[in-house]
Parts: structure tokens; sequence; C-alpha cells
């Protein structure tokens, strides 16, 4: 519905055209019938008219209500701080902002999957709430009163497959009693973001100014809108898990304990584990940091962080102190090369810790596993799919992230204070509209070439093996090329959202002019 309004308000919106400035006569402005007042004039509160405050606090709020209301967090585990629970969910609102088209995929790949669940355990009753259940790590495994862990997707299917667990005995009313959310709310959130889209389809239809901030809270109305069908049916904010037994009789016994007896047995390895744990000051390292790299880069930085504050502090205090000019002048340049230098790391920083969300988004970076032993699934967990459903994935997220980026370029012919400005939207529009179609095509395109350069390099014939080292060449180059473009679509999302609030201080009369519902709406 959201997707047919929206193909209504672009049609209508791109016939507006180009609007005429602030500064221009009202004779300019006369054609369309009319006579505007001052800008100043229209900033009251005034019959059909709206205010800055209005623009900012309508668009302000159904972005708010479509990221955060429409965000379904995974169970947190047992005793956790809130206010960890609510960075989170904050974190996952901030991946909305940059990629609400990712977050869609996550979405789509957590729907697919409690689907299946829904239909393998048809005759046990489950509804979608409880594949939504399970995969959110809403059941732990006990053997007795031992808590073995958050139970997985796919344990979950050989332990029941095998007969080893007591299938759990939980309805769909304990279900919905447990979730925070309900139809009610969830049909307000949709019904603001519809009344949004219509709003603006009335004001391209009369011929009124749309700001570019209307645009972008347009884009997120469309594909939150398809998150709210993915996840209408996930529990909403349940705080704790349901405990699964092992049967008694069951000769079930979980890895990591045969993994810890193995390491009991064996001295040597004993002993070079625990090296390898231990940190030269003896605090103990996380189990699993090593399998995130960039976690331990971001410790690292910290540290790094740490000494360059110091560093410059001490220079600081030295060059108040210090009479000497020359010294005050290089003590200052080096201050200001340090500053530059902290803001142009943390600026790759933040880039690249997005990235690493991403990744987590599209199902890399362990997101489609759950370690032995652990207490919860991680933020953006969703079992593995099949090729098939990682096809439609694929396709999904090019759709959607063309679909998104194609919004923005509706302000293509909107006023714009500045030449400059208008290249930059332009351009960053183009950007966020064809990056996304990137990784399907470089999926579909290199597949066939990574199936030939895993068989391994062969060993006889030149022509052969010239091929093979142009391939790996070409699928190098391919793979980096698409990294550094994704690299450059969290600068451009950041850059308009920025740009659709600068935007608001040169504004077209007709801005300020409210819809007039009489004339729009038909009437007898």
């Amino acid at each position: 519905m959201s997707l047919v309004l929206l193909a209504i308000a672009a049609t209508a919106l791109s016939t507006r055209g180009q609007v005429e400035s602030p500064s221009s006569s009202p004779a300019a402005v006369g054609t369309f019938g009319l006579t505007f007042p001052r800008v100043d004039e229209l900033e009251c509160e005034c019959p059909n008219t709206r205010s800055l405050l209005d623009i900012v606090w309508s668009c302000l709020s159904t972005i708010l209500l479509c990221t955060w209301v429409s965000m379904h967090p995974n169970i947190p585990p047992p005793g956790e701080n809130p206010i960890k629970t609510v960075l989170r969910r904050a974190k996952m609102m901030i991946s909305t902002l940059i990629a609400p088209e990712m977050m869609l995929m996550f979405a789509m790949r957590q729907w697919l999957a409690a689907r299946q669940e829904t239909r393998k355990y048809r005759k046990q009753k489950w509804t979608m709430a409880h594949g939504y259940f399970l995969i959110m790590g809403g059941f732990v495994l006990m053997k007795g009163e031992e808590d073995l862990g958050t139970l997985s997707y796919d344990l979950f299917d050989k332990l029941h497959e095998d007969g080893d667990i007591e299938f759990p005995s939980l309805t769909k009313e304990e279900l919905e009693d447990r979730s925070k959310g309900d139809p009610l709310s969830k049909a307000m959130a949709i019904l603001q973001s519809l009344w949004f889209i219509i709003q603006c389809i009335a004001r391209g239809a009369q011929g009124l100014a749309i700001t570019e901030l209307e645009i972008v809270t347009l884009a997120f109305c469309s594909l939150t809108g398809a998150m709210y069908f993915f996840w209408w049916s996930k529990p909403l904010d349940v705080g704790y898990r349901v405990p699964v037994y092992i049967k008694p009789e069951s000769d079930y016994f979980p890895k990591f304990n045969l993994r810890r007896a193995e390491e009991i047995g064996d001295a040597d390895r004993a002993s070079k584990e625990i090296a390898d744990a231990l940190r030269a000051d003896g605090e103990t390292s996380d189990k699993f940091e090593s399998r995130f790299s960039l976690r331990v880069k971001m410790k690292e930085l910290r540290q790094a962080f740490r000494t360059l504050r110091l560093d410059i502090t001490r220079r600081w205090r030295k060059m108040v102190t210090d009479i000497d000019a020359v010294t005050i002048i290089v003590s200052a340049f080096s201050i200001v090369l340090s500053a530059a230098f902290i803001v142009i790391i943390l600026a790759v920083f933040a880039v690249a810790h997005f990235l690493f969300i991403l990744t987590e988004l599209i199902g890399g970076n362990d997101s489609q596993s759950i370690p032995p032993g652990q207490n919860r699934v991680s933020t953006f967990y969703a079992p593995p799919m099949s090729v098939t459903n990682d096809g439609r994935l694929m396709a999904l997220y090019g759709v959607t992230g063309t679909i998104f980026g194609a919004i923005h370029c509706i302000a293509w012919r909107f006023h714009f204070p500045t030449n400059a400005e208008s290249l930059i939207w332009r351009s960053m529009s183009l950007s966020i509209t064809f990056i996304p179609i990137l990784m399907p095509l470089y999926i579909h395109t290199i597949t066939p070439l990574d199936d030939y350069i895993t068989r391994g390099r062969p060993e006889e014939g030149f022509g052969a093996r010239i091929l093979y080292m142009f391939c790996v060449a070409v699928d190098t180059l391919a793979l980096w090329l698409v990294i550094l473009t994704i690299m450059f679509y969290v600068p451009a999302r950041c850059i308009l959202l920025v740009q659709s609030f600068v935007l608001l201080r040169d504004l077209s009369p007709t801005a300020f002019l409210d819809v007039d519902w009489q004339n729009f709406l038909p009437h007898f």
C-alpha cells in the first residue's frame, strides 16, 4: 500500500518543477493565482499555514516512529543492565537511519526462518510468533537445573528430531502476554506513516513546495512499512527466556563440555589456552574476542587515543608555561596536527565500525550462528538461508535500496539555495540509488568465477595458468571495487541526512502553506 502511494507521490511531485526562491517577486509567485505574504509573516499561527517548527516536528516524529517503534530486538541476556538493552535498540535504530534497506533485509531473513519453523511444527500448533521466539533466543536449554545456554535454531531442530528434548508447551496466548507490543500500536504507527505520505501527495498535487527533509522522511516511510509486515508477529521486548529440558533418558552431551574435558586432560594445551587468554597486564581477554578482529582493533585504538590525549594535554601545559614564542608556535602546530589526526581516525573508525554492522545485517561476522553456552543471540542474529533464499534476499536488497535512493531523486528540481548544494544532493541521491545494485550484481556475476578459483591453480598448461591468474586478478579487483563503493555509501547517506536539515534555512514561501483539503478532496 505504501509503495503504491509512493508511486503516486513521485508522479505528482515530479510535475512540480522548479520552485521559485523566497526572494522572488509576488508576481512570480502569483502565477499560481495566489498572493503570498512574506516568509516571516507565514511563520505564525494562522489558518492554512505551518511554521518551520511544524515541519521539523512532523518529520522527526514520523522518522522516530518509523525507526524506533518498528525495531523488534532479540531477547537480551538475563540480568542485563536496562541501559545496555536500550543501547542495543538504539544501535538498530541508527543502522536503520543509515541503511534501512539492509535492516529490511535482516527482517526478511528472520521472517523466512520463522515461516520455515512454523511449517515444520504445524502439528504442534506453532505460529509465526513461536518461530520468531526461537530465532530471537527465547528458549534456553536445560539439563536438570544446569543452564546450557541459549537454544539455537539448528540445535533445536536436531534435538527434536533425535527425541532428546521435551517439546515446549508454549501457547500463542502466553507469547502475546510476554510481548510488549500490540496490533493497535503497530497500526497507529502505520497510519501515521500513511498519513505523512498522503500529505506529501496532496502538497505535490496542489503545487506546494515540499522540503528535502520531508523527502527523506518519505523514503523512510516506504521501507519501514515493509519492516512492519515482516516483524508483525514477532514478540516485542520479551524480558526472559523459556526453559527447554533435555529428557532424563537422553544421551545428549553439550559439545562445549566435551571440549572442556579435553582441555583438562591435555596439560600442554591447557597451559597454552591459559597463556593466550592472559594479557600482559594480567587481565583475561574475551573468549570470543579473536573471532572479531575489528573489536580488537577498537580496543587498541581506544588505548592509542588515550595516549594521544595525554600527550596533547602535556604539550598544552608546556606551551602555557613556556614564554618562548617559537616553542609556543611549534607546540600549537603540533596540537592542531594531533587534533586533525584524531578527527580523521575517528571518521575512518566510524565508517569501518558501521561496515562491520552492515556485514552482520547481511549474514556475516557469525551473525548466523550461536557459540555454545552463550546466554543470548547476537543483535542481528538470523539462521543461515538456502541458496535460493539468499538469491531472493540479494534481489530484495537491490530493489529496495534502489527505491529508497530514487525517492531522494524526487527533489532533483527542487529549490536549492546554491548550485553547489543542488549538485551535492543530486550526486549523493544518485549514489545511494545505484550502489545497492552492485552487491547482487557482484554476487551473481562473480560466483561462477569464485567456483573456478576454488578448484585450485592448474598444474599443467601455460594457458590454463594464465587464465587462472587473470580470474584471480579480476575477482580481487571487483571485490575491492565493491568494498570501496560501499564505504562511500555510508558518508553519502550521512551527507543527505545533514543536508536535509541545513536546507531548511532557505525555503520557498509555498513551503509554509498547508494543504487546502477542501479543494483537494472531491465534494458536492
